[in-house]
């Protein structure tokens, strides 16, 4: 035990060493609080009591009854409150948390990092050879680059950027639930607009007056070579075939539709192939041209039989 003049009969500081329960025990404190106790191969920092559940264990106060997964258990944080554990730099300065392994000698596998620069909070995820993965920005989340958006997603790889996935062979499993515009819906509302690779738009789905609409960019200063098809829309139409069939995965369900492979000797703009790149497909999009074309066409037949009748009447 320690003391001073000024303290006559009062200990100020101490250290105990001792043998219980078949661990070696060193306690080292002050009066006022600040202990430690190092038990075997652990230590606790904030009681002499509290042994340590795991290799540190900074204990404020007790929690409850939990301990450490067995794969965390190095450092524990312990309060009966809010706790934590705070990181201060400079502005501009990160500070991180790093993760490694001894194959990355004198590297790191994975960090974590969070500053103050440029006046905005930022937080970063990342692994060693790549950009960060996420950022977190003044509320924003961005994967792949620093947001612009309340959620940003960027990167260039061959295939799918994204994916959601909710899968429980249920009619209730459900997709994208997108929200937005006037409630009342009585506005022109966008709720998906696609681009090309250089953030040009080239359509997308929108809600107005009532009607929810596909549309794509049509503009005549985006086009060139502009001429009348020579296709007659009446032949497409005349030669497109209706059926009705079942799908494999819905047997018993009557649908009525059109087979791609049937369209595509037909009028082939219309068909195309899956991301499998052997399934076909149809664009149902692209066959309202014909349509209107063979509309115009007939509405041009039954103009001249109209001309023809009225002459035979007047005859």
């Amino acid at each position: 035990y320690f003391s001073c003049p000024s303290q006559t009969g009062v200990w100020t500081a101490s250290i105990v060493a001792s043998f219980n329960a078949g661990n070696d025990n060193l306690k080292l404190g002050t009066a006022a609080g600040g202990n430690i106790l190092m038990q075997s191969n652990k230590t606790t920092i904030g009681s002499t009591s509290v042994v340590a559940d795991g290799t540190l264990h900074v204990h404020t106060a007790t929690a409850g009854a939990w301990g450490p997964d067995a794969n965390a258990d190095d450092l524990m944080v312990e309060n009966s409150a809010d706790g934590g554990i705070s990181i201060a730099v400079p502005d501009i300065n990160a500070a991180y948390l790093m993760f490694s392994s001894p194959s990355r000698t004198g590297d790191y596998a994975a960090y974590v990092s969070g500053g103050y620069n440029g006046g905005t909070d930022q937080l970063q995820m990342g692994t060693n050879g790549f950009a960060p993965t996420l950022f977190i920005q003044s509320g924003d989340v961005g994967i792949g680059l620093a947001p612009s958006y309340k959620l940003d997603l960027v990167d260039d790889l061959n295939g799918y950027v994204a994916r959601f996935h909710n899968d429980g062979n249920n009619l209730n499993r459900k997709g994208i639930k997108i929200t937005g515009g006037a409630d009342d819906g009585s506005d022109a509302t966008t709720y998906i607009i696609l681009e090309d690779g250089n953030g040009d738009e080239v359509g997308g789905l929108e809600h107005d007056t009532g009607t929810v609409q596909l549309f794509q960019t049509s503009d005549i200063s985006l086009k060139s070579k502009v001429k009348n098809v020579s296709f007659s829309g009446i032949n497409i139409i005349k030669q497109l075939k209706v059926r009705e069939f079942e799908y494999k995965k819905r047997p018993g369900v009557k649908v009525d539709g059109l087979i791609a492979q049937e369209v595509e000797k037909i009028y082939p703009r219309a068909t195309g192939v899956m991301g499998d790149e052997e399934t076909k497909k149809i664009s149902h999009t692209a066959l309202i041209m014909p349509l209107l074309k063979g509309m115009q066409e007939q509405q041009a037949m039954i103009e001249e039989l109209k001309i023809e009748l009225i002459a035979l009447k007047n005859k």
